[in-house]
């Protein structure tokens, strides 16, 4: 089907009350703010896969760090900020999952037969339009652009709408060499490096380095807070977004350890004695059951490299997943910070330990001057199949406009969220791709100033949905 029918569904949609794109409530308005009838929409042309793999992508806490905006050449996505955290330092881990958001569109329309050409920052690095993704009117038509497409991502449609965070741990093998060309050959495509650690020796010393990392988040007071905010417990939170218990893969006595962190006081207490080392072993024990350990990079450390290099680790993630790997992502504390402003921003208790931990962890893998990590994945082989989380409803992430370039968006009927029921991801086993929903909506007039009920998610990128 062409692409400009497939936005035209969510246009008509998200506008049939007022017929135009960039709709900013001026018409409603004008004729004294008088709403039209709400008339609840159902998505089920090709939009609706495209929009719930871009949803479908990783984010730092399961955050969903992205509005989508759907028009006739394709969709335009910005940054939904209410939904960083303190970790996301510069936005840099939002841009990362909204590049994933980006590949997962870019892999429905070659499933479609379709071309799409993805454009970081259109309006620059100031504005909040991030990314938009140009989708070609037809089969074999080309974008814009583009250069040779790539008809290796059709391939990885199954993969990519089973993408999962596999918390797990697994066992220790080798990996296949043809494994680790594959990867290799993702990293590469995508304009990235990737380097795969699976020396044990090699392996242990990171995990040090990110243990330490965890304790030192355990150990501030915020970070404690925003760890402990991004934990959704069934039948009491809304599991749609953060991360919800079941994804960790913790046994009864991890739990039972989690409620004693969860305490301040206790972490307080921990900090005065510059105490906690324990705190780590968990990430130990995941490390020491993996079998290797990937960071994908970047060579320029620019708003856009987050982009092109987030399209670049769900990519990796993907692969790594269809060759049977679970993958967990592994974010240490300092991998966004990269001055000593940010780091005692980030922790003004241990901002020159963060400093520490940051040089050694480049000097361990090898990395350059100038070059940006943008994320450690941890791969395993025979874990069990991970619970997936869920996602927020259509309603919180489509939104109308654009009205201007650096505008944000209205978000879509806030005020029915009660009425749109959440949409559960299935537990299923690795490679088994989830049927997207309709897109139910309300499509009543959206009036200027209102905006979604953000679910203000903080966290790092560990995803809880996938």
């Amino acid at each position: 089907m062409p692409a400009p029918a497939l936005a035209s569904d969510v246009i008509s949609a998200a506008q049939s009350h007022h017929g135009a794109a960039g709709y900013t409530g001026a018409e409603d308005a004008a004729r004294g703010g008088r709403e039209a009838q709400r008339t609840p929409v159902s998505v089920t042309s090709p939009i609706a896969e495209l929009l719930w793999a871009m949803q479908l992508a990783p984010s730092g806490g399961n955050s969903q760090p992205w509005h989508l905006t759907p028009h006739s050449g394709g969709i335009d996505i910005r940054i939904a900020k209410q939904r960083s955290s303190a970790m996301d330092v510069a936005f840099r881990g939002s841009y990362l999952s909204i590049g994933a958001a980006a590949f997962n569109a870019r892999v429905v329309a070659a499933h479609q037969g379709l071309s799409a050409w993805v454009s970081p920052f259109p309006c620059g690095p100031d504005f909040d339009m991030v990314a938009t993704v140009a989708v070609s009117a037809a089969p074999g038509e080309r974008i814009p652009g583009e250069t040779v497409p790539d008809a290796d991502l059709a391939e990885l449609h199954p993969a990519m709408m089973a993408r999962a965070t596999n918390r797990h741990p697994g066992r220790r093998r080798s990996l296949d060499p043809a494994v680790s060309g594959a990867l290799q050959a993702d990293a590469t495509a995508e304009g990235a490096r990737l380097r795969l650690i699976t020396d044990p020796d090699q392996m242990a010393a990171v995990a040090e380095l990110i243990a330490e990392s965890d304790r030192i988040r355990y150990l501030t007071p915020h970070l404690h807070r925003e760890l402990m905010s991004e934990l959704r417990w069934p039948g009491r939170d809304r599991t749609d977004a953060g991360i919800d218990i079941r994804t960790l893969a913790m046994d009864a006595t991890d739990l039972a350890k989690l409620e004693v962190v969860a305490r301040a006081d206790v972490m307080a207490r921990l900090a005065d004695w510059d105490a906690g080392i324990a705190l780590g072993d968990h990430t130990r024990e995941r490390v020491a059951a993996s079998s290797a350990l990937a960071l994908v990079t970047m060579p320029v450390d620019e708003p856009a490299s987050y982009v092109r290099g987030g399209m670049a680790v769900e990519r990796i993630w993907v692969r790594a997943e269809q060759h049977g790997l679970g993958v967990q992502p592994l974010s240490p504390v300092f991998l966004y910070a990269r001055s000593a402003e940010e780091r005692e921003e980030l922790s003004p208790e241990f901002s020159d330990r963060l400093h520490s931990l940051s040089r050694r962890f480049a000097a361990l893998l090898g990395l350059f001057a100038g070059e940006a990590p943008m994320l450690l994945l941890r791969l395993s082989h025979d874990v069990p199949a991970p619970f997936r989380s869920e996602r927020l409803t259509a309603v919180e992430v489509l939104a109308c406009g654009p009205a201007g370039p650096g505008d944000r968006p209205t978000a879509l009927a806030p005020t029915a969220l009660p009425d749109i029921p959440v949409v559960p991801l299935p537990v299923v086993a690795a490679h088994t791709a989830v049927t997207p929903p309709d897109l139910v909506f309300d499509a009543s007039p959206i009036h200027s100033g209102s905006t979604a009920s953000g679910h203000l998610i903080d966290g790092h990128t560990e995803d809880g949905s996938s």
